[in-house]
């Protein structure tokens, strides 16, 4: 969802020229049907940056104001829950996995995959309706402290164990 990210914040550029948008990862160089480095450049510019890899996410994600990943395919992502506990709002491919992980319009928002013109509907709806944002990320940090954490994890995993073993 590289490449959908980056026309649809060229589209929010038209609109907002003083929005940014950085990108973190780094290339899968075996998968032929990933994004090149030739294919990203053409994209990028002072509004719309690639940093590479971090092994630092959080402090990233703290100094941004949403988390997007429009990904094809993914499994129960871990950013996405950083991003909540981050109290970061998340405009995420309505797919297996990323939809798990949010509440659909109270912690973020869900997109249809490969679908540039619902993203930048999303992105620019962050903009506009600060007070929707707010709420957004309040909910955000609230989700992310009632299911992330490592006692709630070890408690579901707990009752599930117990289901089996009884």
């Amino acid at each position: 969802g590289v490449l959908e990210f980056c026309e649809a914040a060229k589209r929010v550029l038209t609109f907002y020229p003083q929005s940014e948008f950085v990108i973190y990862g780094s290339f899968d160089f075996t998968n032929p049907h990933a994004i090149s480095e030739k294919e990203l450049n053409a994209y990028l510019s002072k509004n719309i940056q690639y940093k590479g890899h971090t092994h630092d996410i959080r402090s990233k994600i703290l100094q941004s104001s949403v988390l997007v990943l429009p990904s094809y395919r993914e499994g129960f992502s871990k950013v996405l829950m950083e991003a909540q506990a981050c109290s970061k709002p998340v405009i995420t491919s309505d797919i297996s996995g990323c939809r798990d992980a949010i509440i659909k319009n109270k912690t973020g928002y869900l997109i249809q995959p490969r679908n540039t013109d619902d993203l930048a509907t999303r992105m620019m709806e962050m903009i506009e309706n600060p007070e929707n944002y707010k709420d957004l990320s309040k909910n955000a940090f609230m989700h992310a402290k009632e299911n992330f954490t490592l006692d709630t994890a070890v408690n579901k995993h707990l009752k599930i164990f117990n289901k089996i073993t009884s």
